[in-house]
């Protein structure tokens, strides 16, 4: 069971309550990886190679509403294969150069934005699914 809050002063954040629901859930798949326990870390790999496998290089797009999910597929990854985790600094330098590589007329803006809104809601859709 997990719940998210829309508060007064955070109604300016779209998706605020939506992203403390799946900052618990999220924080319950981490737990699983830290209880020692067999089946536990199992349930962790499974979780971490269906998101893997499912939204793939679409990851991105759930960063931004739920920054915890870079925590365990990074956790996942070190254990795979020594991996090195981006630092703040380096993650919004890849950030900035994609979205200063994104520029257009406002038409193309808005058939832009129609097709990140509908590519977010197909991918938070899969998220659901994985962890359900």
């Amino acid at each position: 069971f997990v719940r998210g809050k829309y508060d007064l002063y955070f109604r300016d954040e779209p998706y605020f309550g939506i992203s403390q629901a799946c900052d618990e859930i999220l924080g319950q798949i981490f737990r699983l990886k830290e209880s020692g326990d067999e089946d536990d870390a199992e349930n962790f790999d499974k979780i971490c190679d269906a998101l893997r496998n499912e939204i793939g290089d679409n990851l991105h797009i759930l960063t931004k509403i739920m920054p915890r999910i870079v925590e365990i597929m990074d956790e996942k990854q070190k254990r795979e294969s020594g991996f090195k985790r981006l630092s703040n600094r380096q993650r919004l330098s890849r950030q900035s150069e994609n979205s200063m590589a994104s520029t257009g007329s406002f038409a193309e803006t808005d058939v832009n934005l129609e097709q990140s809104r509908e590519q977010f809601n197909f991918i938070f859709r899969k998220f659901i699914r994985i962890i359900t």
